[in-house]
């Protein structure tokens, strides 16, 4: 109340410490004649802005869907129909392969080069970076219309050339793409002050200062209902993209308001995707990832018990298995690739093109080395429009080279790409397949899946893991099928053998549950399937202590701050003020209540600084952010072309929005800098921190332990604070960027040498005025403080005496 008071009045203050040691208000009338409140508006966002957030991601994230979808389709449709009239015209299976070979490598060549020359952060699923958003930090590459751009019709060129990936990974990227633009251009006007800065030696110039915490909460609650909504969408499961991004975002960030509107986003995208495809003609579980299965066939028994275990078990030794191989390939293209710098993107491209050749012959020649198998009226192959294409469709079995009446259960599984092969494998009742088809396909397809971790395209892994899995549990459930002893049918097996693969892979339970259940129409199926994640779990967590996704984000130095200390750091002695102390990355120079120019425009050279303390007489006032201290500088010096011309670091904790950088409808990422250009000199004029500073700022003593003040970063999602000897002193300013910095080293099992701070032991620090007094010396500190203490109390009695008798004369 007092600081808007003071807003709309047009009067500011300072504090000063007085003779008496209290703290007074006092009038400053210079800052009064350098800066202005324009207008005010309020923080807390109106209900139609809520809903029509809430409303419009769900439906933009469900066109997009539905537009991906029919695109794949399509260039699926040009492929297949292109190599098929071929090998009739030709008479030549060699001439078909070939050209299926060249459709694939064109498809990829576009997808890779999307990637390399317009947004290369969207190589991969994207995961990572999201998750290192959704934990409070800011990813460089994430956002903007380029990353929408290329991961929408990258991930689609990508699938439809045949590589073993998903598209789950950038539905994510792309729904919280969505989300985050929707939430900017919406809510932005409800979040942010315009100021009018002057000074005596140029013209008046407005700039804008965003209330970063409400925005940056508000932006991240946007990207949680659109990559919500993308996982609903993409797999029809809207309880299932609910509790993905539940498990994604953890529970210490998610507040309970989130749940409402993230159900509303996904109930919306799936309805209205269903609506979309209906116009068009078309049935959402024939283009998306599952089809309709028989209910009546999915009974098991206790008897099956075992076998599920069994093979949970072994699923989950695959998985961690395959994690493994997974991130020593990432690795391994990473250093081909600094090795060969001088040869990119070229060497990129190249190793793209040679992937998408080598899977596309294996996936158009193997299937020859299977025999046909006649059809029933459960697999027939025509094609929904009754084309009667041989080659693959993601909606029936695959003719291949086999007569009319027969298809080739291989190809069926290969060439019909990881989503349509997965419904044939979870399919249960009439439709079965021979074990022998089913264990090349097994070979071949991880061998080539566990070669995609590290191709500058989008990808996922999601359904590929899926796709592994139920190619285990069809063949395990397969043979038990051929005994007569009246196990469970072997889509059931199959769907165990997904949901232990995705659980070990992922290390996401309920939201694995969740999705599958889904997809099988059938609720009795739900404890076995909690029973193969939870057999899954165990085995992995004995191998792995991270998933894949994790293992990317230490990989990639992706920003994110694990809940649990590392052990090497919770053991230690650290405190703040060793945090800050390491390479000087915390030791920020308090900035007076009037400060230079030049003096800010040095303070954001610091390369781990997101916010800068204000103090006087050396009394700490408040802590002002990095984008603020920016909008200031080009208010008070006058130049409109100001935002292209202060130096900034790449280390930011909240968008800079000054003079309409917001104008496009798709944003660039947080952490863009203002622009790359020199500072320029001779540069005048003062900055009145008061008017843009937070009065109340987080603050820490300088002997507290990490153990205690890492919980506030993690779990209370604290940016900054500022750490403070117990004289008062401030010592420097400790933020997220400098905590995840000391957490990595330590998850590396090193950390920084300071001396004898930060050693692994169990003697405490004990400070005095920044000195470590001896033990014999604590009894006089002691005595020193109560002293303190008396003294205080006694001014306090004193003070409040002349309030009072101040206070009876004015009654009189």
């Amino acid at each position: 109340a007092g600081e808007v008071q003071k807003l709309t009045t047009g009067m500011s203050g300072r504090l000063s410490k007085g003779k008496t040691g209290v703290v007074q208000i006092q009038s400053k009338n210079a800052v009064d004649e350098q800066i202005d409140v324009v207008k005010l508006q309020t923080h807390e966002l109106p209900w139609f802005i809520i809903w029509s957030v809430t409303l419009s991601v769900p439906l933009a994230v469900a066109l997009t869907n539905v537009m991906m979808v029919h695109i794949d389709a399509k260039l699926l449709a040009i492929k297949f129909g292109t190599v098929q009239d071929i090998m009739e015209r030709e008479g030549s299976f060699a001439l078909g392969a070939l050209a299926l070979a060249g459709i694939c490598a064109a498809y990829g060549l576009v997808a890779t080069c999307l990637v390399l020359f317009i947004s290369p952060a969207c190589a991969g699923s994207g995961i990572p970076e999201v998750k290192g958003y959704l934990n409070g930090n800011s990813v460089k590459g994430l956002f903007g219309l380029q990353a929408f751009i290329v991961r929408v019709f990258g991930i689609v060129l990508a699938t439809a050339s045949g590589l073993p990936i998903g598209r789950e990974g950038p539905m994510v990227g792309i729904g919280s793409n969505i989300g985050y633009a929707i939430v900017v251009n919406l809510a932005l006007p409800y979040y942010r002050k315009k100021l009018r800065f002057s000074s005596e030696s140029t013209q008046e110039q407005v700039g804008t200062i965003v209330d970063e915490e409400r925005f940056s909460y508000a932006k991240r609650i946007g990207s949680v209902m659109g990559a919500a909504a993308g996982i609903a969408t993409a797999f029809n499961a809207p309880i299932g993209g609910i509790l993905y991004m539940f498990e994604e975002v953890t529970v210490t960030n998610w507040e309970p308001e989130l749940t409402f509107r993230t159900f509303v986003c996904t109930v919306v995208g799936v309805m209205v995707t269903k609506g979309l495809f209906n116009l068009a003609g078309d049935d959402v579980h024939k283009l998306l990832i599952y089809a309709e299965n028989d209910v009546s066939a999915a009974q098991w028994d206790w008897k099956d018990v075992p076998l599920i275990v069994g093979l949970a078990a072994s699923v989950g030794l695959l998985a961690a298995l395959m994690t493994r191989i997974f991130e020593k390939v990432w690795k391994f293209r990473r250093r081909m690739a600094q090795r060969l710098h001088k040869a990119q993107p070229w060497a990129k491209i190249a190793e793209v093109l040679l992937c998408v050749v080598v899977i596309a012959l294996i996936h158009g020649c193997l299937p020859a080395v299977a025999g046909c198998n006649p059809d029933n009226n459960t697999g027939r192959h025509l094609s929904e429009d009754g084309t009667g294409r041989r080659l693959a469709s993601t909606l029936s079995r695959t003719q291949y080279t086999c007569p009319d009446g027969e298809h080739n259960e291989m190809a069926t599984v290969l060439l019909s790409g990881a989503e349509g092969a997965v419904k044939h494998l979870f399919a249960r009742g009439l439709e079965h397949f021979e074990i022998g088809p089913i264990a090349v396909s097994f070979v071949a397809y991880f061998s080539l899946a566990i070669c995609m971790p590290g191709l500058a395209i989008p990808m996922g892994s999601f359904v590929p893991s899926m796709m592994i899995g139920a190619l285990c549990g069809r063949m395990v459930g397969e043979a038990l099928s051929k005994t007569g002893a009246g196990f469970a049918d072997p889509g059931v097996f199959s769907m165990a053998g997904s949901a232990a693969m995705l659980g070990g892979f992922t290390h996401m339970t309920i939201a694995i549950v969740a999705l599958l259940a889904e997809a099988a129409h059938d609720l009795s199926l739900v404890p076995l399937l909690m029973l193969s994640i939870f057999v899954s779990h165990i085995v992995v967590k004995l191998c792995n202590h991270h998933g894949y996704d994790e293992i990317l984000i230490l990989a990639k130095g992706v920003p994110f701050l694990e809940v649990e200390l590392p052990q090497l750091l919770a053991q230690s002695a650290c405190t703040a003020r060793d945090i800050c102390e390491i390479e000087k990355r915390g030791l920020v120079q308090p900035l007076p209540v009037m400060c230079p120019v030049k003096l800010l425009i040095e303070a954001l050279k610091h390369e781990f600084a997101t916010h800068f303390p204000v103090e006087e007489d050396g009394v700490i006032l408040g802590m002002v952010t990095r984008s603020r201290v920016e909008s200031a500088i080009v208010g008070v010096t006058s130049k409109p072309d100001m935002s292209q011309q202060v130096h900034t670091s790449n280390v930011r904790d909240v968008p800079s929005v000054l003079l309409g950088l917001w104008a496009s409808w798709f944003p660039k990422d947080e952490q863009a800098a203002l622009g790359g250009g020199q500072i320029e000199t001779g540069l005048d004029g003062l900055v009145p921190m008061m008017r843009i500073m937070n009065p109340t700022p987080y603050t820490l003593l300088d002997d507290m332990p990490v153990s205690r003040l890492h919980p506030l970063f993690s779990r209370s999602g604290l940016q900054a604070a500022c750490v403070m000897s117990r004289t008062g002193t401030c010592i420097g300013v400790l933020n997220r960027i400098i905590l995840i910095k000391v957490v990595e080293d330590a998850i590396h099992g090193h950390m920084p040498a300071l001396g004898t701070p930060c050693e692994i032991t169990h003697n405490r620090h004990k400070y005095v005025d920044g000195e470590h007094p001896a033990e014999q010396d604590m009894e006089n500190y002691i005595r020193e403080l109560e002293q303190k203490v008396e003294t205080l109390t006694e001014e306090n009695k004193r003070i409040k005496a002349t309030f009072c008798d101040n206070l009876s004369d004015t009654a009189v």
